[in-house]
This record gives C-alpha cells, sequence and structure tokens, in this order.
C-alpha cells in the first residue's frame, strides 16, 4: 500500500512539473515579478496598450545639502551633450578666538597650504586626465551665498575674485596614498591642491588677541569680511564627474607650519574644514552649480538623465475604454528599454540604476502626486490626504519594479538596460471607482518632493548626476514602450 501511495504522488509531481514547464506564455524575465495567471484567451486575456510619450527637461530647484556627495568636473556625452560641475564652500576654523598650535607654542613660520578634497566615486571615463582650477569666492559676495538655509539649487552660482591654484589629476591615480607632513600623515582618494603662500599667508598671520588689527580669527561675523571661501571648476581635460564629500574628515584646509615649544621646534599642521554647527558661528555655505548642455533629441526615443535631468510624459488613452467594463486586473505593467548606442559610450556612461514613476495632477494647478497603491502594497498611504499619509516612506522596489535589469536585444545581441512598472491596483483602483486616467510622469530623480502636501524632501535611490538611458517611446518601430494589461471578466 505504501508503494501505490509513492507511486501516485510521484506521477502527480511528474504531472505538475510539466505543467509548470509547459506554460510559458508569458516571459516572466521581461514581463512581471509576481506570479502571472496563464493568458488561455478564454478565461484570462492579455491586452499590449500603446502609449504616447513626450520628452520634457526638467527646470532643476534641486538642492544639495553640506553632507551630501557634491559633483565636480565635466562630461561630454555624444547622446545627452555636456555637463560641467563646479563646487563652492566656505572652510574656517572650529572655534573663536582662533589660534594656531598649542598654548605656550611660539609659531615660526608658514610653510605651504594645502586645499584636500575627499574623493567618492565618478561617473564617466576615469582614463582622461583633468585640469581643477580653484578661486576665490568674491568677498562682497551676498544674496544666496549670505543666506541662512544650509542648500542652495543647483542653478546658483557665487561671484569669484580670480584666481588661485590649479592642478591636473589622472582620477585612477586618487585610490593611492599619499604622504605629507615629513611622511608623518598620509591620505588616500583625496584630491591635493597646493595654494599660492602669498594669500594663504595673510589668512594665517591674522591676528586674534583682539577686535583691532588685522583681527580676522576674533568671531565668525570679522572672519567672513576676510575670507569668504573657495570655488572649484574644471577647465580643461576629463570626460568624468567626480563625486566630492565636503563634510569628511578627507576634505579640510590645511595650514602647514613650523612651531616652537619648550625650545623644540616640529613641524605640523592645522586645518579648517566645513562647519555643521554654530559653535564657531553660523554654519558654513556650500554650493554645487551643475550645468547640463544638451543636444535636439530625436523624435520617438525618451532620454532620461538623473537629476539635474529630464522626464517623460506617458498616456495610455485606450484605459478610458476599459474603464467602462467590468473586469478583474491579474497584472498591469509598463515596460520600456534602452535603445543600444555605441558599446563604449554606453559602457562609460551607464543607465540610471533607478526609475520612478508618478501622476501628473493638473485639477487646479500643475502639480504632480505619488501613483496610488503599488509604491509599497504592505503600507497604507493615500495621494490623495495631504494631511495624512500621502507616501508610503519606503518603495518596495521589489514589487513596484523601477529598477534597472538587464537583457539582451534582439537586434544587436548586446546586454541593454530595461524597466518595469507594475502599476496593477493602481489600473483596478480606476476601474472600480471610475476614476481619472493620469497622465504619468517617468524620470530618474535624486530626491522627491512633492510640495503641495509637504516641504520634505525625499531622498531616493540615486546619485546625483549619476545615470542616463535611452529608451524607446511609445511610438517606436524596434523599441516601443507598452502596458501589458492581464485580465479576467467579471461575470
Amino acid at each position: 500500500m505504501n508503494n501505490r501511495y509513492i507511486k501516485t504522488a510521484l506521477l502527480g509531481l511528474f504531472a505538475i512539473l510539466i505543467i509548470n514547464f509547459s506554460c510559458t506564455k508569458i516571459d516572466t524575465t521581461t514581463l512581471g515579478t509576481d506570479v502571472i495567471p496563464i493568458v488561455d484567451n478564454i478565461n484570462t486575456f492579455a491586452d499590449t496598450l500603446d502609449i504616447t510619450s513626450t520628452q520634457h527637461i526638467f527646470d532643476d530647484t534641486v538642492k544639495i545639502f553640506r553632507t551630501e556627495n557634491h559633483l565636480l568636473g565635466k562630461t561630454n556625452d555624444p547622446l545627452f551633450g555636456q555637463t560641467t560641475a563646479s563646487m563652492f564652500f566656505e572652510m574656517k576654523p572650529s572655534f573663536f578666538p582662533y589660534f594656531f598650535g598649542q598654548t605656550l607654542d611660539t609659531i615660526i613660520g608658514l610653510d605651504s597650504v594645502v586645499l584636500a578634497l575627499s574623493f567618492k566615486g565618478i561617473y564617466g571615463d576615469s582614463s582622461i586626465p583633468q585640469t581643477l582650477e580653484v578661486s576665490e569666492v568674491a568677498l562682497n559676495t551676498g544674496g544666496l551665498w549670505d543666506s541662512v538655509y544650509q542648500s542652495r539649487p543647483l542653478s546658483y552660482e557665487p561671484a569669484t575674485s580670480g584666481f588661485l591654484a590649479s592642478t591636473t589629476i589622472d582620477i585612477r591615480d586618487l585610490k593611492n596614498q599619499i604622504k605629507f607632513s615629513n611622511n608623518e600623515d598620509s591620505a588616500s582618494n583625496q584630491i591635493r591642491i597646493k595654494l599660492p603662500y602669498a594669500r594663504m599667508s595673510q589668512i594665517f598671520l591674522m591676528d586674534s588677541t583682539g577686535i583691532s588689527g588685522n583681527n580676522g580669527f576674533y568671531n565668525d561675523s570679522i572672519f567672513k569680511t576676510k575670507f569668504r571661501g573657495f570655488g572649484v571648476r574644471s577647465v580643461a581635460g576629463g570626460n568624468a564627474l567626480m563625486y566630492i564629500n565636503l563634510n569628511d574628515a578627507n576634505s579640510r584646509l590645511e595650514f602647514h607650519y613650523r612651531k616652537r615649544k619648550n625650545n623644540v621646534v616640529d613641524t605640523t599642521y592645522s586645518s579648517f574644514r566645513i562647519v555643521n554647527g554654530i559653535a564657531s558661528g553660523t554654519p558654513t555655505v556650500t554650493a554645487n552649480h551643475v550645468i547640463r548642455n544638451r543636444p535636439a533629441f530625436l523624435a520617438d526615443h525618451i532620454y532620461l538623465q538623473t537629476t539635474p535631468g529630464t522626464y517623460a510624459l506617458l498616456k495610455v488613452d485606450s484605459l478610458d475604454v476599459f474603464k467602462r467594463t467590468n473586469r478583474i486586473v491579474h497584472r498591469a505593467e509598463i515596460f520600456m528599454q534602452q535603445i543600444p548606442d555605441n558599446f563604449i559610450t554606453d559602457s562609460i556612461f551607464p543607465a540610471p540604476n533607478f526609475l520612478y514613476l508618478d501622476l501628473r495632477d493638473s485639477t487646479a494647478a500643475v502639480k504632480y502626486k505619488p501613483i496610488y497603491f503599488d509604491l509599497n502594497p504592505s503600507v497604507f498611504y493615500n495621494p490623495d490626504n495631504g494631511s495624512g499619509v500621502y507616501y508610503p516612506g519606503q518603495i518596495d522596489f521589489a514589487s513596484f519594479g523601477g529598477y534597472q535589469r538587464r537583457r539582451t536585444d534582439e537586434a544587436t545581441r548586446r546586454s541593454v538596460a530595461y524597466y518595469n512598472f507594475n502599476v496593477t491596483r493602481y489600473i483596478q483602483r480606476m476601474l472600480i471607482d471610475n476614476s481619472t486616467n493620469y497622465t504619468m510622469r517617468l524620470f530618474s530623480p535624486y530626491t522627491l518632493l512633492y510640495s503641495q502636501y509637504s516641504s520634505t524632501v525625499i531622498p531616493y535611490n540615486n546619485s546625483i548626476g549619476f545615470g542616463r538611458v535611452r529608451v524607446g517611446g511609445g511610438s517606436h518601430s524596434d523599441h516601443p514602450m507598452k502596458m501589458v494589461v492581464i485580465w479576467s471578466k467579471i461575470k
């Protein structure tokens, strides 16, 4: 009897395996992350809906906080054009009244001053040397530079008063350890720029003993009248954007000098850094000026570039027909694939790690709101409830999609990026409530902001400036953007 049960069980298991193996009408490596019902055209149906897509460019007002990575450098991308990124920042003493050295030290003289910047990574080609130029922020700079707010938009650039120094770097060498201060200290992943002795000695010799004379170190307010900070630009060569963290200990203004204490002469250095708190006065001011110069984009292509970036508006008009029928939506998904370009260029400038999809609500003024329900199915949120939870807090990417995946392009046999968005719950809500068929916005954000609800900036999973991809629009002949809806009739 036991043998009979075992045989029956094995036959049943074999039948299940055969059925599962044979039911491959839907390519789940391309469409879907959940279990999709079998489309038999009797009980369950699949429709592929056309998407109307239009290209747009952001008027970016995104702000970078002083503790976040800043962009520095330049790129020249054949598809997306040129990007230039400059940094502006203050560096100052950690306390006032300030003095170099320690109590009872006698300062003998200044040897050198070095501006050090903490390097965190790149986007682009690291093999081409890049020349950086340092200038001084003009003393009379006002406006946003004097603002108490801790961030400034990417479009902002303060005035500078002239050239200080320059250096040419090979990004590939930054990982190597550099020794300094008579080999007593070292650093890696650090850009080091030697500054001119004449100007830096003026700062070094500021007197902090009183409120008269050259008294720049007496308090923060006086210090700002003597020195307003640095501007760093890429002026030649290079095809990469570098990520610089000013808040890291590797970013500092080093004063290397000689001192005497107890008749012993020693060489040491002291550092100015950015200041986040107010113990030494007002917090440090920083700005990241990022400019994109894009070429004309091709029709029926969609160009998506991470902040400061571009976006597309998507409309699926045939969903209005769905609203007039009784249907259960098992799966609704938007699919898009990268249009391959030059292999080397696509490798140097890879696609964004994440895209994002939300809704354009133009009932009063043009605003945007999160997509309904699909961002995180396990968390309640309601984009129409501005006083409540309008955003889930964390996106369930495994369910919602939007992250970069790879597949082989049929025409070129090359690996390309593609993206899926699961909008099943949103579409089902539309059918049940006969609600608005919104235009959707597709983009690759660094942060999200829904100002009609809150001034809170929502971080997203992309690094600023990292990623660009060209995908087929809804009318592209070879790589069309489509929505697939799998549904059943309600009897």
